[in-house]
């Protein structure tokens, strides 16, 4: 055609071509924050959902079982779980709300997690059956509470939930100085995903090696690590 210039451009197909970075459109306005007015703030209350009254386990910040190592903290956690998930008493003592129960074990595995559960079950007198759809265990799993992802995560797996016990909180935090008071940060986390879901958190950590009566008997300072840790509780 006279007068039309035409470019060839140079087209490429091999197979070993970078494909295109796409980069996806944000359309997002600033974070802000969430305020409840007046009218909600004073609104009058619901009953308190109460797991264990007797405990005082409920939604909200998470109830921390402090003790030594081998003092059996979490063979009684486990205990706690089956009571609840089954609708029985408490080590034979508290009264529960029934409800389903996780089991987050960073600690233990899974091999002895299950033997503890089986024998407990067997010594309760409740038949496998009906743990079915109430009690649920992770063991060792790779998504620690320092992982971005974590209280996503949670909130999925907690919804419709009553309690879910994690041991123990240093090995859920690998790599934070529990000394820190910035370790609290992790225990929010659950106070957080609690709120939204109504699911109750129990935490097992180790006890500090100084005596009770060096405190004055003072429990706040029975847990190991910063201050923060009891303050999160």
């Amino acid at each position: 055609m006279t007068g039309v210039q035409t470019c060839a451009l140079p087209i490429s197909f091999a197979s070993d071509a970078a494909p295109r970075k796409v980069v996806p459109l944000k359309i997002a306005g600033p974070p802000r924050y969430g305020f409840l007015e007046a009218a909600g703030i004073f609104a009058p209350l619901p009953p308190m959902p109460w797991v264990v009254e007797g405990l005082a386990i409920a939604p909200g910040a998470p109830t921390l079982i402090a003790g030594y190592g081998y003092s059996a903290k979490t063979l009684a956690g486990q205990a706690l779980l089956l009571a609840i998930a089954a609708g029985r008493r408490i080590w034979g003592e508290f009264l529960c709300k029934m409800g389903r129960c996780l089991h987050l074990d960073f600690e233990q595995g899974e091999r002895l997690c299950r033997e503890r559960y089986q024998r407990l079950a067997l010594a309760m007198g409740i038949p496998f059956e009906e743990f079915e759809g109430q009690l649920a265990l992770c063991s060792m799993p790779s998504l620690y509470l320092t992982n971005k992802a974590a209280e996503e995560a949670l909130i999925v797996a907690c919804t419709g939930v009553a309690v879910c016990l994690i041991d123990s909180f240093r090995a859920a935090v690998p790599g934070v100085d529990e000394n820190d008071s910035k370790v609290r940060e992790f225990l929010d986390i659950l106070t957080r995903v609690s709120e939204k879901t109504g699911c109750a958190f129990l935490v097992i950590h180790h006890a500090g090696k100084s005596k009770p009566e060096d405190h004055g008997g003072d429990g706040r300072h029975a847990p190991r690590g910063s201050s923060g840790i009891f303050d999160a509780c």
